[in-house]
């Protein structure tokens, strides 16, 4: 009697969060992107740790990715921002790529705390500006 040969494959596996934050960790904007594609839908705070894997980076979509996240909060925190507000989100994003990365992170912590986000507090406490 010869002996059975059993093929075994893997089974494809449904992302999950956990899979965003390994490639966050990574650091690289490519890793980030792709885990990102696999996800249904990511939280606000998730998309800025998007937006500052690819700051840090210095990656070329960080300026559009700024924009989106910016308006995803506008979109998305309650109550809704008001205009100044609202200016101050794509303003404080968009210098995250800019020369003073730091100032950004501190105006976005700042609005982070007065709204109690304390998931965007976390992603902004643990991120290091990029060098210039």
């Amino acid at each position: 009697m010869s002996p059975t040969i059993i093929a075994c494959s893997r089974l494809p596996t449904t992302p999950t969060p956990r899979d965003i934050e390994r490639a966050i960790k990574t650091g690289n904007p490519n890793i980030v992107v792709a885990a990102a594609a696999e996800l249904p839908r990511l939280s606000l705070a998730d998309a800025l740790l998007v937006l500052l894997v690819f700051a840090r980076a210095r990656a070329p979509q960080t300026e559009a990715a700024a924009v989106r996240w910016a308006a995803r909060y506008v979109a998305e925190v309650r109550p809704a921002p008001e205009a100044r507000e609202a200016h101050l989100v794509l303003s404080a994003a968009s210098a995250l790529a800019g020369p003073f990365p730091a100032a950004g992170r501190e105006a976005l912590h700042a609005l982070a705390t007065r709204r109690r986000l304390n998931d965007l507090c976390r992603a902004l406490d643990e991120w290091e500006p990029p060098e210039l």
